[in-house]
Formats: C-alpha cells, sequence, structure tokens
C-alpha cells in the first residue's frame, strides 16, 4: 500500500485589506522544481490569516509563529 502526499497551491488575486501592491512588495522570491515563484511574506500571509479569522486560519498562524 503506497500514500502519496499532494501539494496543493493556492493563487491568490487578494489578500485581506492590505494594498495589492503593497503584498507584491513584500513578496519573496524562491522555485518549485524548475520554476521561478514569489511567494507571500510571512507577514502578509499570518495578517490575511488573522483577518479571515476561521479556524483553521488561527491554526496555521500558530504554526507559522514556531518557524
Amino acid at each position: 500500500h503506497q500514500t502519496h502526499q499532494i501539494n496543493l497551491i493556492d493563487l491568490l488575486s487578494s489578500v485581506s485589506t492590505q494594498p495589492t501592491a503593497e503584498v507584491f512588495e513584500n513578496a519573496v522570491d524562491g522555485a518549485i522544481d524548475q520554476f521561478n515563484v514569489r511567494f507571500i511574506s510571512k507577514a502578509d500571509l499570518m495578517r490575511a490569516k488573522r483577518e479571515a479569522g476561521r479556524s483553521k486560519d488561527l491554526a496555521d498562524i500558530e504554526e507559522l509563529e514556531k518557524i
């Protein structure tokens, strides 16, 4: 029996009440395999999750604070 981990990617068109230009300015460069990508900054992600306020977002914030 083999298990597979599914990798999920969220593509966001807007994030919280924060201006989109500010989110892009704070974005972090990275790579997935051979593809260059930009990631939302940890601070901006935490802000968006705080504003969303869902229980899963609040749990994510607790985990993000550990890194």
